[in-house]
Formats: C-alpha cells, sequence, structure tokens
C-alpha cells in the first residue's frame, strides 16, 4: 500500500536539440505546471477512472434539485445570519459562542441573495469540495479507486453527512477545511506546504472550535517527521489570528474567550453515565447504520497494521474529537468531521480480505445489532428520527446482511457474496438516509411560516423562540423577550413596547417564554388569529406501549410542534 502516488518524471523535449534560452524559459513553466498538477491531481490523467466525475456530477444535480427541499433551516443558523448582516453594515461583532469565519461567508452573499438561499449554495459548493477531497484522500490512503469510489458513495448515504449537508450550517465548511488540512497534510509534495496547512487549519478552527484539535493533531506529524520549519510556519500562521481575536475579545467584554472558559470543564468536568450508551450508539452508528462499526474495525486494523506512522495525525485528530463529543455532549452534528474517515475504512473493511475470523462475524453482528435496538428504543437517537420506520428498515438489511455473513462461516468462497454484502450496505445507506431527510425536513417549520405570516400585518409584534428565526424575519417589527418575567411583568412589557402582535411557539424555547397569552386572567385581551402545527405520527409507538415494550419514560420524541400568532385587543 503506498501513500503518496508517485509521479516518473518525464524529460523535457526541449532539453535535447533546443537553443538554451528556449530549454531555460519553457523549462520553468513546466516545472511550474508540475507543481500545479502535484497540487489538484492525484493519478494518472492517461488512465482516467470517469466514475468519480460522473457521480459528482449526479451528486450536485440531485443537490440542486434539492436546494430548497427544507421547509426551514435549523441550529444557529438564522443567529449566524444575524452577525453577518451586521458585518454587511459595517460593524464586526463580539463574537462569543459563534465563531467569524461562517457569518463572513454568508455576508459576501447577502446583499445579492436570500441569506437562506444563499446558505443553502455555501452548503452545496462544500459539500462537493468534501467528496473530492474524500476521493482523494482515500486514493493516497489505500491508492485503490475502487476504495476510493465505495469511501464517497456511503459518506453520500450516510444519514448523518445526508441530513446535515443539505442543511445551511456551519458543518460543511469546517468539515471541508479538515479535509483540505489532511489532504495537504499527506500530500507532501505540495508547494509552501506549511503555509497552506497553517491557513486551512486557522480556517477549520475559526468555522468551529473543534477546528483547534487539528493542530495537535498536524503538529504530531510534523514532529515525527522532524518537519521544524513547516512546525513553525504553521504556528506563526494559526496564532498569530487566534491571539489577535482573543485579545480583542479580552479587551470588550473583559471576559476570556468561551474557549478558555470552558476548558477546564471539558478536560476535568464530569460526564453523566447515562449517556454513555447514546455515544457508544452515535459511535457504533458513525458508518450509516448499525453493523458499519464491524467492516469499520476491520478496515481500520488493516489500515493500521500496514501503515501506523502514516495514520497517527488522522489518529489523533479523531481520538481528541471522540473525547471532546464524549465530555461535551453525544449529538450527531459533532460527529460530521468523523463520517469521512469512518467511510473510509468501512470501504477498506469491505473490499479488503477480512481479518476476523469469519465464525466471529455473525456473533459480532448479533451483539451490534441487539445493542442499537436496545439503545434505539431506550434514547431515541438523531438516526432513529423518533419513528419506527427507520429502526425496522435497519433491522431488516441488517438480518440480511448477518445471513450473509453465516453463509460466509461455510466453506463457501465468501468473495461471490461480497458484492451482495456491499449492496445491503448501500441499500440501507439509501433507506436510512431517505427516511432521516423526510422526517427532518419540517423542522422550525410553523415557526417560519408564524414569522412570514405576521410579517404581512401591521403593528408591531413581540416574540420568544431562541431559534433567532423570528429574530431574522422580524426584526425590523418588533421586539424579542430575552428575561424571565413573570405573566404580570410580562403584560406591562407588551404595553410598555406598543406590542400589537405575540408570537408564541413551542419549537425551540430554552428561554424566557412568553405565557402570558395562556393566562386565565388575561386570556380576554388577546384574539388567536393563526395557528401553525406539524405532528409526527406516532401510531407504531403508541402500539408498542400499549404491548409493554416502550413506557412512558422511554416514548420517542413526539413532534408536535406548533406556533401561534394572536392580537392584543385589551
Amino acid at each position: 500500500m503506498s501513500f503518496l502516488c508517485n509521479h516518473p518524471r518525464e524529460e523535457s523535449p526541449m532539453h535535447r536539440g533546443a537553443p538554451r534560452r528556449m530549454k531555460i524559459g519553457l523549462f520553468s513553466r513546466e516545472r511550474m505546471m508540475k507543481n500545479l498538477k502535484k497540487i489538484f491531481s492525484s493519478y494518472d490523467h492517461k488512465n482516467l477512472d470517469y466514475k468519480f466525475p460522473i457521480f459528482l456530477a449526479i451528486y450536485v444535480t440531485w443537490r440542486l434539485l434539492l436546494l430548497n427541499f427544507n421547509s426551514a433551516e435549523i441550529g444557529d443558523f438564522y443567529n449566524f445570519l444575524l452577525l453577518a448582516r451586521d458585518i454587511t453594515t459595517g460593524k464586526f461583532p463580539i463574537f462569543t459562542n459563534r465563531l467569524p469565519f461562517y457569518p463572513l461567508l454568508l455576508a459576501i452573499g447577502l446583499p445579492f441573495l436570500d441569506g437562506v438561499l444563499w446558505g443553502r449554495i455555501l452548503s452545496l459548493v462544500f459539500s462537493v469540495g468534501i467528496l473530492i477531497l474524500t476521493y482523494k484522500i482515500a486514493i493516497l490512503f489505500s491508492a485503490n479507486k475502487n476504495i476510493a469510489f465505495l469511501t464517497v458513495a456511503l459518506l453520500t448515504l450516510n444519514p448523518i453527512f445526508a441530513h446535515d449537508s443539505l442543511r445551511a450550517l456551519s458543518e460543511a465548511p469546517f468539515v471541508f477545511f479538515v479535509m483540505l488540512t489532511f489532504y495537504l497534510y499527506y500530500r507532501k509534495d505540495v508547494p509552501w506546504r506549511g503555509i497552506f496547512l497553517g491557513t486551512s487549519a486557522l480556517l477549520a478552527a475559526m468555522t468551529r472550535f473543534e477546528g483547534y484539535l487539528l493542530i495537535p493533531a498536524v503538529l504530531v506529524g510534523l514532529i515525527v517527521q522532524k518537519r521544524w520549519r513547516d512546525i513553525s510556519t504553521v504556528l506563526a500562521i494559526f496564532l498569530v489570528p487566534v491571539i489577535i481575536l482573543w485579545g480583542r475579545h479580552q479587551i470588550l467584554t473583559g471576559e476570556p474567550p468561551l474557549l478558555i472558559q470552558y476548558l477546564p470543564q471539558i478536560l476535568v468536568g464530569p460526564r453523566m453515565f447515562d449517556l454513555l450508551h447514546l455515544y457508544a450508539m452515535h459511535v457504533v452508528f458513525m458508518a450509516g447504520f448499525p453493523l458499519g462499526a464491524l467492516w469499520v474495525y476491520m478496515g481500520l486494523k488493516d489500515g493500521l497494521s500496514k501503515q501506523f506512522q502514516q495514520y497517527l495525525p488522522l489518529l489523533v485528530f479523531l481520538a481528541l474529537e471522540l473525547f471532546l463529543i464524549y465530555k461535551v455532549h453525544p449529538a450527531h452534528r459533532y460527529f460530521n468531521a468523523l463520517v469521512p474517515f469512518f467511510s473510509f475504512f468501512l470501504a477498506l473493511g469491505l473490499l479488503k480480505e477480512y481479518s476476523l475470523k469469519k465464525i466471529h462475524m455473525p456473533v459480532i453482528s448479533v451483539i451490534l445489532l441487539s445493542f442499537f435496538i436496545y439503545g434505539s428504543l431506550k434514547f431515541q437517537p438523531f438516526f432513529v428520527v423518533g419513528t419506527i420506520f427507520s429502526a425496522i428498515s435497519t433491522t431488516i438489511f441488517t438480518l440480511l446482511v448477518i445471513f450473509i455473513m453465516v453463509l460466509s462461516s461455510k466453506k463457501i468462497n465468501f468473495a461471490y457474496f461480497k458484492p451482495l454484502t456491499v449492496f445491503f450496505v448501500v441499500l440501507a445507506g439509501i433507506v436510512l438516509s431517505t427516511s432521516i431527510v423526510l422526517y427532518r425536513q419540517y423542522d422550525y417549520y410553523t415557526v417560519t411560516e408564524a414569522s412570514k405570516f405576521v410579517l404581512q400585518k401591521e403593528g408591531r409584534v413581540a416574540w420568544s423562540d431562541e431559534t433567532g428565526v423570528s429574530t431574522w424575519y422580524l426584526r425590523e417589527r418588533g421586539i424579542g423577550l430575552s428575561e424571565d418575567l413573570n405573566d404580570d411583568e410580562q403584560w406591562v412589557w407588551l404595553k410598555k413596547n406598543s406590542v400589537d402582535y405575540v408570537l408564541v411557539t413551542n419549537e425551540y424555547n430554552e428561554g424566557a417564554e412568553l405565557t402570558v397569552v395562556k393566562n386565565v386572567q388575561y386570556r380576554s385581551k388577546f384574539r388567536l388569529v393563526k395557528r401553525f402545527s406539524w405532528n409526527q405520527d406516532q401510531k407504531i409507538a403508541l402500539w408498542l406501549k400499549e404491548m409493554g415494550i416502550l413506557d412512558e419514560k422511554h416514548m420517542p420524541v413526539v413532534h408536535r410542534d406548533f406556533s401561534e400568532v394572536y392580537e392584543i385587543i385589551g
């Protein structure tokens, strides 16, 4: 196995029988072109494989068709948009729990396009970049185009990547810069390597806090290689902007940056035991389906047995990322940067010779499946999406894979079953990804529609949701409740701010909530104008409850989202 594809040195035709001035002039251009090819190519163009470009074209077409598939965006996107709006007006806001690079990207397109549309376009562009870099890194790791192609296919079908890449979130640019950093690291022939490495790691760290983990990972590899000049260059490019940003934050707020405040808690803080199972489930599921961990293990074992030192920086990053997620919270979005690498090890395990004894495979498969089903019923994590549809589909396809592996323990050539195994893995990925994308399509739907609706009314509006949706759409029309007040105080606050309409939602309320509209004493002072709701079907979950399989505590998360617009008439 070779990490780098060696390009044979071709002698220039100008080196034979040509005037010296022609040799010098053309030779310099030839060297420049060779350097460019080294940066942007990792395979021989004479033996070009068109499967990946065709796959990429299909992916881009599919993503363009789904550009406006989701009814609204989720997470902190609207809060990022608010920061981007400040930047377009000449203000550089104080970044506390959010970093500056993603708002800067959003600010570029805000003067020309709708903010939500521009965010989705950015996610599409960076997602394509992730696939390209994943393909190239897989070739560097394996020198095998089939493994690289399967890696990209498994990545696109991974439920975590399929869902988050469709969203206008900071995850896509972050993962892109993580992959770019490792690509630049493993391409040792890249000119100005230290400059590019430091810049890429810096942009990742300025997009999400996890990007800081790239520095120790890269430094470990450079120290092993004794690349002292690259080390000093990476540290200089990375640390100078970080220190400036941190210093600005300290001066303006009088407090240390959020990362410094949370660092002691991350390093020595306790971890709740009841989240260990959920954390383990996410790690097992990161390959895209329950049994993926089995092949990931085999692929990782195969790779490390041959190229441990080459994998060392990647292993450091994976270990630090997994530790950070364990200490913070096992939410699916924190695993995005790990999914491309797990997809590679999954592909490696599927296509390489298996390193486990065949008789052990069915036993391990049953254990993994049982672990997944139990955890799904107890915790209802992201990839079960609160419905039994994906759990049933996962079980069916997993049982088929187990059946294939049982056959492999007999005296039958397993090579005949390997393509069938890959087929069922891909099929399981399609079903799971589709179910999750469809289910999560209506997140923040009601609060978005309610905000657009009340925007058409005349008068001032008050709201209390923490999503940032109302603030983005209604920022010029009203005020958000930002402090905890009792119902009497809320009524005084509404009258003091001359509010005509009140928007109430249950989509996301971690802070203050406008409860005065439900108070019997003030009910006559409000008139319901319109209610927006969306309910997820829970018939199968209720049937499982009647059968005694689920109790009230472990019922799936029921999505009964609503947003209501009230007019003040009193």
